[in-house]
């Protein structure tokens, strides 16, 4: 197993110990979760992949339009009046 150092470097060649990154990143993360910018959840694939597919999609009248917007090939048919 390879030892993990423990300092980190930039490219100006600056250093950090690991608590500190650690600790930056931690609050980072509070941050951004507190700001909704980030999920406070953790999720697999495919919990997510089933969150993506209850989002409603709306067709643009256009069939091959629509295809060539979504991922998966398919569009909730709620057309947009």
């Amino acid at each position: 197993m390879e030892n993990i150092p423990d300092t980190t470097s930039d490219m100006l060649g600056t250093f950090i110990n690991v608590e500190s990154a650690a600790k930056l990143i931690g609050n980072a993360h509070k941050i951004l979760t507190e700001k909704e910018l980030i999920s406070k959840e953790f999720l697999t694939a495919d919990d997510k992949l089933e969150k993506r597919n209850e989002i409603s999609r709306y067709s643009t009248g256009s069939s091959n339009f629509d295809t060539l917007l979504t991922t998966h090939g398919h569009v909730n048919k709620k057309k947009v009046e």
